[in-house]
């Protein structure tokens, strides 16, 4: 067989599995709207879970919490600049 009608036979047998499908797609109507109602009451309901959600403070008040300090600057070796980061860039143009 020619090449040129290999590739056509097998274009037109996508094709048409593809009608086949659409088709076969286009029957069953627009029966989603059913399960998108499901899901929004789903959602409404883990919503207004997250409405009553009460967080638990009391860490905060803890005394080891409260002894806690934020770190000081970090140290910069005195041998280098402040702004030198990695190496040298080899492919930046002199």
């Amino acid at each position: 067989m020619n090449r040129q009608l290999i590739f056509f036979i097998l274009f037109l047998l996508i094709l048409l599995g593809t009608g086949y499908i659409w088709i076969q797609y286009a029957k069953e109507g627009r029966a989603p709207v059913e399960e998108e109602k499901i899901d929004f009451e789903g959602r409404l309901s883990q919503l207004r879970k997250l409405k009553n959600l009460k967080l638990d403070t009391s860490i905060l008040e803890d005394s080891f919490f409260q002894s806690l300090e934020l770190p000081g600057e970090s140290a910069v070796p005195a041998t280098e600049p402040a702004g030198t980061k990695g190496r040298i860039n080899p492919y930046l143009a002199p």
